[in-house]
């Protein structure tokens, strides 16, 4: 009898292992953990790390590809899923789940050009607007930029956050922006710092919120540094 359930193991490893490994790679294509540029497979990056232990937890209770996808979404941020099809469909069944009532963050334009860029003017500050378009209150939870040469901060209604740079708020640290309110993104940038070279200049900015469907976004600033 023992020998017939080891056997049946057997034969299941043999049979499961491929089908595990086929959708494994599936699931690895349509997505990304980071800016590093390497793609999801090969970055081992604490991140990609976390993610892949998850997905295999997640394979390992039976779940299927969509809700693994949504599960991700929900864990890491909508925009960890690089594939177009996927994250329309999950950020349809997000949108779904939360119902109409939730807070939902706007900011007029993630991608900033801001042109020739001259380094003698020594400080290069520009301002983004944030709208909750949504029925509940939006929590801004961390704020944080790429880049030591660079601080962000928020302003909403008369509150002025403290300015942060690439290691984000304090834990606990958080405001509010109210439905239909709206504030400011303030982001600063020291151009006598030792990254800052002519030529391109491309830096990024992350807002973290309580947004069930995009509780990540992503600034990205660029120009041209000349003297």
């Amino acid at each position: 009898m023992i020998k017939k359930i080891s056997c049946l193991f057997l034969v299941l490893i043999l049979i499961c292992g491929p089908v595990f490994a086929v959708l494994k790679k599936d699931i690895y294509s349509k997505l990304k953990c980071c800016n590093c540029g390497e793609g999801f497979i090969p970055c081992h990056c604490q991140h990609s790390k976390e993610m892949k232990i998850y997905i295999e937890t997640l394979m390992d209770g039976g779940f299927d590809e969509e809700k693994i996808l949504t599960k991700i979404a929900k864990k890491f941020t909508l925009d960890a899923i690089i594939d177009v099809d996927s994250k329309e469909r999950i950020k349809a069944l997000l949108i779904e789940e939360a119902g109409e009532n939730r807070p939902e963050i706007f900011i007029e334009s993630l991608l900033q050009d801001l042109g020739k860029i001259s380094k003698s003017k020594n400080i290069l500050e520009f301002k983004v607007v944030v709208v909750n378009k949504g029925k509940e209150t939006l929590k801004i939870i961390n704020l944080k930029t790429s880049c030591p040469c660079s601080k962000i901060k928020l302003k909403v209604k008369g509150y002025e956050s403290p300015v942060f740079g690439t290691k984000g708020a304090e834990l606990g640290w958080g405001t509010r922006i109210l439905p239909k309110e709206k504030g400011e993104i303030i982001i600063i940038t020291d151009l006598n710092h030792e990254s800052i070279r002519l030529g391109d200049f491309f830096r990024t900015a992350e807002i973290i919120s309580n947004d069930p469907i995009d509780s990540s976004l992503t600034i990205i600033y660029r120009g041209e540094i000349v003297e």
